[in-house]
């Protein structure tokens, strides 16, 4: 709705804590409405909700868990936009003792899709589990719990979304053993919940890496980003990764990572106007505190346009300041075509100074208003940029 803000998650109470779901005034936050979701169980914890999303009256779908007799659910509501009364609640199948879900998706058409986990009892593993539900009711429409073959396998679907055709997509992990699992995307037929394609992307050591979220592109390429253990550096070797799949067989068009010395978190994904991917996480190196990450890659290639290596020369003039001077010449065939989104003329650019031996690092900023073109047409042989004022 405009205007308006919303919000879920879990608050404690005398009884234990609950689900709860609030509506907000855009402009001063005031809370307009709140609901709080009862169950059946009390003294503990009793509901919680990771994720929301809106259909197209605006109302809310907010994805979560309840417990009830000693069981978690997989539990999906829906809330009347203007009042907070609950219309409807999915809670998954009777046969199942500890779900979750993690992530909500509505359809153009209204439909809603849910992803997260759900476990069977004794015998069982954590299933990749995905559901379809009718809109207007909440009535099951299918129901997916996948890449169970029986120990030690097991799954967590982390995020899900729609394609423009209403099939469903979903990521997260399928673990290999209690040791390893791989980044994993799942397409299913919208109407009926059959999988069209599954695929597992291995990183590294493939250390219980998992998918995050997912976005698809007007073209209805699958867009996925999450983390996984690569092994790169001495304090972890995480990385941020993305890869784009092709929407009929899920073949992937390029992946990218984005590493470290040691941990990341996070993994959201988006489109911008023209296609680009943003992704979005925090990474740190060795014992440092934790930097968010943005990064911009193209849409089609992947690339982030990132020239490693070439030539530095430093100039330091103890007496005269002003001298003072570093260059650096790096020459690739990737350079970026003029008026492309690696263009620094239009985004700018950084420049990252790195120690491999000690892991100490510096980022300069190359604001885009130093930049200019070499070649002609402009920029067609690569970009120089000059700060005389040794304004960075």
């Amino acid at each position: 709705a405009t205007g308006a803000a919303y919000a879920v998650g879990r608050l404690s109470n005398v009884d234990g804590s609950v689900l709860v779901v609030l509506k907000l005034d855009g402009s001063t936050g005031a809370i307009l409405w709140r609901t709080d979701v009862p169950s059946s169980f009390t003294g503990g914890f009793a509901g919680n909700a990771w994720r929301l999303a809106l259909d197209p009256a605006g109302a809310v779908i907010a994805g979560g868990s309840l417990a009830h007799d000693g069981r978690f659910t997989f539990a999906v509501l829906k809330f009347d936009a203007a009042t907070g009364a609950e219309l409807w609640r999915y809670e998954g199948r009777a046969d199942t003792i500890d779900c979750h879900v993690n992530d909500v998706a509505v359809a153009n058409h209204g439909d809603v899709a849910a992803a997260g986990y759900c476990h069977s009892g004794p015998g069982s593993t954590y299933g990749f589990t995905v559901a379809a539900l009718a809109g207007g009711t909440g009535a099951e429409l299918w129901y997916s719990r996948t890449f169970t073959s029986g120990p030690p396998f097991e799954g967590t679907a982390r995020g899900v979304t729609f394609d423009g055709a209403g099939d469903v997509i979903a990521t997260g992990y399928t673990a290999l053993d209690f040791q390893h699992g791989h980044v994993t995307v799942a397409k299913f037929d919208g109407g009926d919940g059959d999988l069209r394609w599954q695929r597992r992307l291995p990183y590294g050591r493939g250390a219980f890496d998992t998918g995050i979220d997912v976005v698809v592109t007007p073209e209805d390429d699958v867009v996925v980003a999450g983390k996984a253990d690569v092994g790169v550096g001495s304090g972890g070797g995480e990385a941020i990764v993305v890869a784009r799949l092709a929407s009929a067989d899920g073949a992937a068009r390029w992946r990218q990572q984005l590493d470290s010395s040691s941990h990341v978190s996070g993994g959201g994904v988006a489109l911008d106007a023209n296609a680009d991917v943003l992704v979005v996480g925090s990474m740190s190196h060795t014992s440092s505190t934790p930097d968010v990450v943005v990064a911009k890659l193209d849409g089609d290639t992947g690339g982030s346009y990132t020239l490693t290596g070439g030539r530095l020369a430093l100039r330091d003039h103890a007496s005269r300041p002003d001298k003072r001077s570093l260059a650096v010449v790096v020459r690739n065939p990737s350079v970026p075509p003029p008026g492309s989104s690696g263009d620094p003329r239009i985004g700018g650019a950084t420049l990252t100074i790195a120690n491999p031996d000690t892991g100490e690092s510096a980022v300069l900023p190359l604001p885009a208003s130093r930049w200019s073109g070499i070649g002609s047409p402009s920029g067609s042989r690569g970009y120089r940029y000059v700060d005389g004022a040794q304004a960075s």
